[in-house]
């Protein structure tokens, strides 16, 4: 049985988040040493006085350079915060600098109302999730260059020319996060510590729509993303 870790960097009493990143190093490096086979970094806003960890990418850049086996990810990735070609850009760099090391854990959540906010660069809208599964769809396409010829994105590339991703994995608390994972052939990390009473029935979910992935590996895959997504379509007139 392989065991794995998450990592919220909880501020010790008395300490400080120069304290709390400190230990999330050493912790990573004794779980390498007993074994472990991830450690995982979290991401919360507006809380730097309990829990340190806000930018897991950073975290993750430090806690590979630190050790020399464990793979290393994100627990999770906030994607209704982010644009998921920055996300992908990131995390392909990450991969770079730490071949076959990286997770790439995608999520959700809200947080306090005014936290949520000053994240937004747009404030004149309001951020949903009803495209979860959208966003998600796009970090993969970036990740496997598999955007379709006709697609805008299609000319873009991110970090090229070397092999393979960081590993792409779906984190959720609910049943939804079950469905999209397996739709799109994820792997699936079900967050117990939330809803541990939802578990069985989210795992139940994923297997019951799980699909094989339409993302096999870089750049042998073709899908067809909705092209009357507005955040797909770069706006001409403004020269973009």
């Amino acid at each position: 049985m392989e065991l794995s870790m998450v990592d919220l960097s909880p501020v010790p009493p008395g300490g400080s988040p120069v304290e709390a990143f400190a230990d999330s190093v050493d912790l990573a490096q004794r779980a390498e040493e007993w074994g472990y086979s991830r450690f995982w970094v979290a991401e919360h806003h507006g809380i730097g006085g309990g829990n340190a960890g806000s930018n897991p990418e950073v975290l993750i850049a430090r806690i590979a350079a630190m050790t020399e086996r464990i793979r290393v990810g994100s627990g999770t990735v906030l994607l209704n915060h982010y644009s998921p070609f920055k996300v992908a850009e990131m995390f392909r760099v990450l991969h770079a600098m730490s071949p076959d090391r990286v997770d790439l854990g995608l999520g959700r959540a809200n947080g306090l109302p005014v936290v949520d906010y000053a994240l937004q660069r747009d404030r004149s809208q309001i951020q949903h999730f009803d495209d979860h599964e959208q966003q998600v769809t796009e970090v993969l396409a970036w990740l496997d260059a598999a955007f379709p010829d006709d697609h805008p994105f299609s000319q873009v590339r991110i970090v090229d020319g070397l092999p393979g991703n960081p590993q792409p994995w779906l984190l959720g608390s609910t049943p939804i996060s079950g469905v999209i994972a397996g739709k799109l052939g994820m792997r699936y990390c079900f967050a117990g510590f939330i809803n541990p009473k939802g578990a069985k029935s989210a795992a139940e979910t994923y297997r019951e729509h799980f699909r094989p992935s339409p993302f096999p590996q870089r750049g042998t895959a073709a899908v067809r993303l909705p092209r009357n997504q507005r955040h797909l379509r770069p706006d001409r007139r403004r020269g973009r």
